[in-house]
């Protein structure tokens, strides 16, 4: 499960250190659960977790961090199973209680969000209204952290996967108002995000090149899936007739991803539209280079 990664990761990131020895030290425990946490021993990482949190004063730091572990732990234990997750959820909402403006209270409200929007188990029913309270809690209690961004990313997604013009529409314009602030660290999904709204739920071209283009602009989100981007955005550029976008979109590829197997594709339609393409100059791979 790709959320069981990344929790895994940010407990090892938040809570440095590893080993599993018990201790009366509460970072001595904190240390061993997040070292059982990047390997997915989420039950054993729990035990470690648990005792730090008796052994931490309530609302410390340490505690803040043994209680958000615990919630994590319980949350990600296989099977999934309902009870659980609302133990976690009760764990969360007691680091968002006491937390007050704390990095980790931050996160546990997006994870509360997250707990809401998604569907943990076949009997589980998704509450975007919910999920929604906590995200916008995020943006408007953290507004200026890298994870408002996040918040922003996930709250207009709640919008969009209503289906409703009405409802997509507001989501966009969530996602859009947030990537359009300077220096936003989540500019590029937000960007794509949107972009990707505008063209599948809505079928707006020029929307889409607009905001598929600001994405290409402030960085892919996901940068082996670039090239991807920027041939949509060349095409949707020249299926509404806007030459000048689509020739951008088509030179980039060319120049930018000359390796990624739509280069040719784009001399060709440049050729089409009365341009000659530059050269395709292959890029040469780590591999080729050690042979």
């Amino acid at each position: 499960m790709h959320t069981r990664l990344i929790l895994a990761a940010a407990l090892a990131s938040v809570f440095c250190g590893c080993g599993e020895t018990t201790s009366k030290d509460p970072a001595t425990a904190i240390a061993a659960g997040a070292g059982l946490c990047a390997s997915y021993n989420f039950d054993r990482a729990a035990e470690h977790f648990a005792a730090a949190r008796m052994l931490a004063p309530a609302g410390s730091e340490a505690w803040l961090q043994a209680t958000f572990g615990l919630a994590v732990c319980r949350q990600q234990e296989v099977p999934i199973e309902l009870p659980r997750v609302a133990e976690a959820a009760a764990l969360f909402k007691e680091v968002v209680e006491k937390g007050g403006a704390s990095p980790l209270a931050a996160q546990a409200c997006l994870n509360l969000g997250r707990i809401a929007e998604l569907r943990d188990t076949s009997a589980d029913t998704p509450d975007l209204e919910e999920a929604r309270r906590w995200y916008k809690q995020v943006v408007d209690t953290w507004p200026d952290a890298a994870i408002a961004g996040e918040a922003s990313l996930r709250m207009g997604v709640t919008w969009i996967q209503s289906l409703e013009r009405k409802d997509v529409e507001a989501g966009i314009a969530i996602l859009e108002a947030r990537a359009a602030r300077p220096n936003e660290p989540w500019a590029g999904a937000l960007w794509k995000q949107a972009g990707d709204a505008w063209w599948v739920n809505l079928g707006d071209r020029a929307n889409a090149v607009r905001c598929l283009g600001r994405c290409i602009e402030a960085g892919h989100p996901d940068p082996s899936r670039a090239a991807l981007t920027v041939w949509r955005a060349a095409k949707l550029a020249d299926e509404s007739g806007d030459r000048d976008a689509a020739l951008g979109f088509y030179r980039r590829i060319i120049e930018r991803h000359p390796n990624s197997g739509m280069a040719w594709d784009a001399q060709q339609r440049m050729r089409e539209l009365g341009v000659e393409p530059p050269p395709i100059k292959l890029a040469v791979m780590p591999e080729e280079k050690k042979a």
